[in-house]
């Protein structure tokens, strides 16, 4: 089989095989929709006064912190949209966390589900989720204190030094960025070798970033593309779209989010066909 559609090969079931795809979806919708509540409901009273429809109108930020200081002595509280939004940003955080245990718990699956040649059940699925699920967290545990120390000693430097020492900042954010890269590139790793030693993976995985990082980097970069044309195609579009027409908006939005779960999945399924050889030439 030739390597471009050995590649296509593995793609394709990104679409082929959609259980990912949309439980990938749903975990990002949902708390999206939760935390659009409070906020919603804080901002109706705001409807009522003119100046808001003109900040809608002209998307002034000025005019809408302007808003949130007046009050028609109706009895309109404006201190409710401050609480609406301090009880959004408070769900957030607390949702932020089971959001990404839940995503570790489901990425064994989903690379399950593009690894094996043929289409896994439901019951093969949440197997894979759960057998994966402990050598995962131990390693995004990992991940987490290797950026942070990393972020640590930036800061720490520059406090000592009490100036900003030049070429830091974009060192430690291309340092946490591969190790974001190389932690996704691991559990991939760990579930098409069936094997969930973590040092043996991480191992592994270095040695697959020395052979194939020509490759490595097509993947990723074509990535990283394909979601910078999503941002700018979406923002366009909103700015397009009447404020009153908020229905529209949220479903551009949603569509959106759609293409841009789908793109990372490729990006999965492409690590995927690069770590069982699929891409090479042989």
């Amino acid at each position: 089989m030739s390597r471009r559609s050995s590649r296509w090969r593995i793609l394709s079931r990104v679409a082929t095989r959609p259980r990912p795809w949309i439980l990938r979806y749903l975990l990002h919708l949902l708390p999206a929709v939760l935390l659009a509540v409070p906020i919603a409901g804080s901002m109706l009273g705001l409807f009522r006064y003119p100046l808001m429809a003109e900040a809608m109108r002209t998307r002034s930020l000025g005019d809408l912190l302007e808003i949130t200081r007046v009050s028609d002595g109706e009895g309109f509280n404006t201190g409710l949209a401050a609480l609406g939004w301090v009880a959004a940003f408070g769900l957030a955080l607390l949702a932020w966390i089971p959001i990404q245990v839940a995503g570790l718990w489901l990425e064994g699956g989903i690379l399950h589900t593009y690894a094996v040649d043929h289409r896994p059940d439901g019951r093969a699925f949440r197997s894979a989720c759960g057998r994966t699920f402990g050598p995962f967290l131990v390693l995004a545990a990992g991940q987490s204190l290797a950026v942070g120390a990393i972020v640590g000693i930036a800061a720490v430097l520059e406090i000592v030094l009490d100036a900003r020492i030049p070429g830091v900042r974009p060192a430690v954010a291309i340092s946490a960025a591969a190790l974001l890269v190389l932690g996704e590139l691991a559990r991939v790793v760990m579930v098409v070798s069936d094997d969930l030693n973590v040092l043996r993976a991480l191992r592994d995985t270095i040695r697959l970033v020395g052979s194939r990082l020509g490759d490595l980097a097509l993947v990723i970069g074509a990535s990283f593309g394909l979601h910078a044309l999503l941002f700018s195609a979406q923002r366009a579009v909103g700015q397009a779209i009447p404020i009153p027409w908020w229905a529209l908006s949220f479903f551009v939005l949603q569509g959106n989010q759609f293409l841009g779960t789908g793109v990372r999945l490729a990006r999965q399924a492409g690590m995927v066909g690069l770590v069982r050889g699929e891409g090479s030439d042989g």
